[in-house]
């Protein structure tokens, strides 16, 4: 409150939301999405995320109970009683919104309870994925440009945000396996000395300046392998030197056209389901066509080639389905994608348990999206289903007996 006496309202309310003191306090710390919680349980259980702050930072911290006026009096319905802000049903619906937050890793210099110094961070595994309605029948989000029209090379437009993280290269934004920050093979995105990226991110010095945060002043051109690329997660300046890449707030729609399957590699079920081609969602898998192995899929005719990583140009890429084409060239995408056997006989630098189990991968299997509609209160859920794929081994939290309910 001393540090934003002279802010807005809105600052007060964001620290005070990712406070963890706040977050014990009203029990939203660690609160999971219901999806979360039916994935980590093999569908075993149905857990809705914690009620608490989605209620209190309306009732006590910002809109109160009843509707008022612009002079302050009471907004009142024909009956002559007082309109309310919201219902039980808004609180459930946006409880789903403090979902993933959780603590930061403790600091070195602080003996106890650091972990409750910093403001949270949100862990994208536990987050709800799906579309929340706000007050009044508008969807959070409104406003904000769809993540599929993003401009090509967004990274490197005027006010695209950089932030410096550890010298193991790991994001602190979204999730990558631990152990690539340790591994001596892992493949990094490294900046072009002789390119503009480069210099921004040093400050414009032959010693890097190491800024927290860098902000690019202008639009500038790609170099290397900065042209090849859809997004950036991390980007190696200099030896130990890494920034994350901040990308714009935008939003994935819930149903869109001409959905592709996507997956992890090594035939890990459970972890299938759609994407929109325009996003930049999974990484490509290339056929290596010689190498074709044989399984359920090929005696139906189709052939569920061993896949080459060797078209990435770092570990854990995503990219767009037409720059997953592009990348394989003469070779076609994976039907279903398996690379285990590349990667043991070859020692494939681009290759180790923990990246082919961590990344999805575009296919060329056509998705479909349907709506699940509660007839009890008309909420709707999504269900993914594709071509050739029992509904047992897609993704739980979009299988037909999904529990992940939104309105609309």
């Amino acid at each position: 409150f001393v540090r934003n006496a002279f802010g807005n309202y809105g600052d007060i309310l964001k620290e005070v939301s990712y406070s963890p003191m706040m977050a014990v306090m009203l029990t939203y710390k660690g609160s999971k999405s219901t999806a979360a919680v039916f994935e980590e349980t093999k569908g075993a259980k149905v857990q809705y995320p914690d009620e608490n702050f989605a209620r209190e930072i309306m009732q006590l911290f910002t809109i109160g109970l009843n509707k008022l006026n612009i002079d302050g009096t009471h907004v009142k319905q024909k009956n002559g009683e007082n309109v309310l802000t919201y219902s039980n049903d808004d609180i459930e619906e946006l409880s789903r919104v403090w979902t993933g937050f959780r603590t930061q890793n403790s600091r070195g210099n602080i003996e106890v309870g650091s972990a409750y110094i910093d403001p949270m961070k949100i862990d994208p595994r536990w987050r709800d994925r799906f579309p929340k309605m706000g007050l009044d029948g508008n969807y959070i989000g409104e406003g904000y440009p769809l993540c599929a029209d993003l401009p090509e090379k967004h990274f490197l437009l005027k006010g695209a945000r950089y932030r410096l993280v550890d010298s193991d290269g790991q994001p602190d934004l979204q999730i990558d396996p631990n152990q690539w920050g340790t591994s001596l093979r892992a493949q990094r995105l490294e900046a072009d000395k002789s390119g503009s990226l480069y210099k921004a991110l040093c400050g414009g010095t032959k010693e890097c300046k190491k800024s927290p945060i860098v902000v690019l002043a202008d639009t500038i051109p790609c170099t290397g392998n900065e042209c090849k690329v859809d997004t950036i997660r991390t980007i190696e300046v200099q030896p130990g030197l890494f920034y994350e890449y901040v990308r714009l707030p935008c939003v994935h729609q819930a149903f869109y056209s001409n959905a592709k399957k996507i997956m992890r590699a090594r035939w890990n079920y459970d972890q299938i389901m759609c994407a929109d081609p325009r996003t930049d969602s999974a990484n490509s898998a290339c056929c290596n066509q010689a190498r074709g192995c044989c399984s359920s899929v090929a005696k139906q005719g189709f052939r569920s080639y061993v896949a080459e990583a060797t078209n990435q140009t770092y570990w854990g890429e995503r990219m767009t389905y037409s720059t997953a084409q592009n990348r394989c060239s003469s070779k076609p995408l994976c039907f279903s994608p398996h690379m285990g056997s590349f990667c043991w006989s070859k020692g494939h630098r681009g290759c180790s348990t923990s990246r082919q189990s961590s990344t999805f991968y575009w296919t060329n299997a056509d998705c479909q999206l349907r709506a699940k509609i509660d007839p009890s209160d008309a909420t709707v859920a999504i269900v993914h289903s594709a071509f050739m794929v029992d509904d047992t081994k897609m993704a739980r939290h979009v299988q037909e007996s999904t529990k992940t309910f939104f309105r609309v």
